[in-house]
């Protein structure tokens, strides 16, 4: 190959140079013979590299190949061994690494952008921009109607809206990219068909059915039809518990066990607003009334001050002497709920599903990694706007 690789540079240094004739010559037999077409050519890669050779050569108005012992081969030789030496200083030698074979053809992706696709937005752009109408009076009247919703600011056109800033209508094919990164980006959680078309309203973005594309997209998703849940009519509905103001009532729970993660963490401990719906979460790699004494200080007290009321299940951990004293040491009310009934706390155990329904998708076969994935799943959950508030958990207390 290095032999093939010295041939090929020189040959295009020569036609760089704008010369006509060459005469080359190389210490390979085999080399020498396979390019003149004296012996079969048996290898793949020495079949590409002859065909790149034969391309160069027909460049030439006369090229020449001779055999040559390699005694008198000595100066490209010693330029081979200098390429070899790793003591040479860089000063003195320029070498060129060459990261893979010459015959490797540049890398392209080919990139689908639909710009041919008939688009709802033509006939509209048209219209707003060049004030062309169609032939049927009583479509350009309906043009006209459709077109008064709509404007061209910098040549893009936008939707008018009562309540929201101008939206920026999406053909196709710019749709389709909009649902996938919300849906599955960085900020995803591979929500609903709903919560999706929602959000990507909530972005800034418009075109017509767009619940049913997203329906669709959502269906056609395969970790959300491997991960989705299965629906079970609950015995009652889920208790929704009031609070007065923002971060004054916090439920907490705890979830798990996982694949034990980096640091030996198999728990979740969990804490919801009721107000904000604002969410606070963090791996555990024991189950501990300390581990949760510490959590609710560190990610709440000193976060969101001192709530007044935390409303918890009936287990071990919450309901201990240890934290009722942490808890009456700070004036904070303790509740608990039924035993053995989550309805009760219906706001957490909301929370743990879509905890757990955007953690799984995410994993695929690498279950311990489901610590990376918890602050994405969180920042997605945070910024979804909620239906009983109608906002985002982010967003509400800058309101207060």
């Amino acid at each position: 190959m290095d032999k093939y690789e010295a041939m090929l540079l020189g040959l295009q240094l020569a036609l760089e140079l704008k010369i006509s004739a060459i005469q080359v010559y190389s210490d390979s037999q085999l080399v020498v013979n396979q390019i003149n077409s004296i012996c079969e050519v048996v290898d793949l890669v020495m079949v590409k590299y002859v065909a790149l050779v034969a391309e160069l050569k027909c460049k030439f108005q006369k090229f020449c190949l001779s055999k040559i012992p390699q005694a008198e081969n000595e100066q490209a030789d010693s330029l081979s061994k200098f390429a070899s030496d790793s003591s040479l200083s860089s000063r003195s030698v320029f070498v060129e690494v060459l990261d893979e074979p010459s015959f490797m053809k540049p890398r392209i992706m080919e990139i689908n952008t639909d710009l041919d696709t008939p688009s709802w937005t033509n006939s509209i752009i048209s219209f707003l921009r060049d004030g062309i109408v169609l032939e049927d009076r009583q479509e350009a009247m309906k043009l006209r109607k459709k077109a008064s919703r709509y404007t061209l600011v910098d040549g893009v056109m936008y939707k008018r809206s009562f309540s929201l800033p101008l939206l920026r209508c999406l053909n196709p094919y710019e749709a389709e990219y909009a649902l996938r990164e919300v849906h599955e980006g960085v900020c995803g959680s591979h929500v609903g068909a709903r919560t999706l078309a929602h959000k990507v309203l909530r972005q800034g973005y418009y075109w017509p059915n767009m619940y049913k594309d997203a329906t669709y997209f959502v269906q056609k998703c395969s970790k959300c039809q491997f991960f989705a849940h299965l629906t079970h009519q609950p015995a009652e509905e889920l208790t929704n518990l009031v609070a007065p103001w923002p971060f004054a009532q916090w439920g907490l729970d705890l979830l798990g066990p996982f694949v034990k993660g980096v640091g030996g963490v198999t728990h979740l401990v969990v804490g919801v607003d009721y107000f904000t719906k604002w969410v606070e979460a963090r791996p555990l790699s024991s189950l501990t009334s300390k581990k949760v004494e510490d959590f609710v200080f560190s990610s709440i007290i000193c976060r969101y001050g001192i709530p007044n009321q935390i409303v918890a299940d009936n287990g071990t951990q919450f309901n201990c002497s240890s934290f009722r004293d942490f808890c009456s040491s700070y004036g904070i009310k303790l509740q608990f709920t039924s035993v053995y009934h989550p309805e009760s706390n219906g706001m957490v155990e909301s929370v743990n599903k879509c905890i757990l329904e955007g953690i799984r998708p995410r994993l695929e076969q690498h279950k311990a990694k489901w610590v990376d994935e918890l602050n994405n799943v969180l920042w997605a959950y945070r910024t979804t706007s909620r239906t009983a508030t109608v906002a985002k958990p982010v967003r509400i207390p800058v309101r207060y």
